[in-house]
Order: C-alpha cells, then sequence, then structure tokens
C-alpha cells in the first residue's frame, strides 16, 4: 500500500476510534442494543489489528517510512483502547447469561487486541526480526480471537431478538 494511502487510512482509523470513544464513562443499553455495541466495538478492534498487521509488515519490507507506521501504529492503539473501554463501560441490567458471557467474550478479545497493537508498535523501533515475528503472530491470534468473539455476540443477539 502506497504510504499516502496508509496515511489517509491511519487518519480515518484515528477518526472512527474517536467515534467510538465518545460518550459518557459508562453507558446503559438493553440486551439487543448492547450486543449492537459490544459487535461494533469488536469491529474497531478488527480494524486496529488489521491496520496494525498492515503497518508492521509494510514497515519491514521497507515500504513504510518509520514516522508513518508508528503515526498509523499509534492510531490503531488508540482505536483499540477506546473500543475495549467501551465494551468495559457498557452497563446492562438484567442481561441474559449468555449475552453477559458473550460480552465478557468480547472484552477479553478487545483487550488482547489492545496488548498485541502495543508489542507491534515495541517492535517497530527493535529492528530486531524476531520480535517483528512474534508480534505479527500476536496480531494474528488476536485477529482469530476477535472473530471468534464476533461470532459467540452474533449468536447471542440472534438468541436475545427470538420471541
Amino acid at each position: 500500500m502506497h504510504p499516502n494511502r496508509l496515511a489517509v487510512a491511519a487518519a480515518m482509523l484515528a477518526m472512527a476510534g474517536g467515534l467510538v470513544g465518545c460518550g459518557p464513562a459508562a453507558s446503559r443499553a438493553d440486551g439487543a442494543a448492547a450486543l449492537d455495541a459490544v459487535a461494533g466495538h469488536l469491529d474497531a478492534s478488527t480494524s486496529a489489528v488489521a491496520t496494525t498487521r498492515l503497518a508492521l509488515q509494510d514497515r519491514t519490507e521497507g515500504r513504510l517510512l518509520p514516522v508513518t507506521a508508528d503515526a498509523t501504529v499509534g492510531a490503531a492503539a488508540e482505536t483499540a483502547t477506546s473500543a475495549a473501554h467501551g465494551i468495559a463501560t457498557l452497563v446492562v441490567p438484567d442481561m441474559p447469561p449468555e449475552a453477559r458471557a458473550a460480552r465478557q467474550q468480547a472484552l477479553s478479545a478487545a483487550s488482547d487486541a489492545v496488548a498485541s497493537v502495543a508489542q507491534a508498535r515495541d517492535s517497530l523501533g527493535a529492528r530486531d526480526p524476531a520480535a517483528t515475528r512474534r508480534a505479527l503472530a500476536t496480531l494474528d491470534d488476536a485477529a482469530r480471537s476477535l472473530d471468534q468473539a464476533g461470532v459467540v455476540v452474533e449468536h447471542a443477539a440472534s438468541a436475545e431478538a427470538a420471541p
């Protein structure tokens, strides 16, 4: 990806992350709306992980300047953090057990995404191929975890919507 296009993507990601993080410290919702919010936060986390992976890969292959890679991963870190915060602060009185479990799995996956993005950011400056490989593997694990959590949230949302 051309560095200018990646910078534009990073700016868009930062704006989306800012929107995800807007609002009160804790938000209240009913079960269905809460699961929709969790799904949106998972999408933001997934985007942050994918953006970070792309930036790290492009930086490793010399297709991205260090400052651009750092700015891109920094914006992704903010997005991932905002998404995890959004899931953590969602308050749902009387949430059914399946929905509660789905939210907990989503929170765990989003928290792991934050850690994987942070590890990738650390590896940008290390110039250590082994550290880069570990960061890429951690990002891949986080992406799988986010995908699995998304499936669980979808299933719980379907159960919540059923009469």
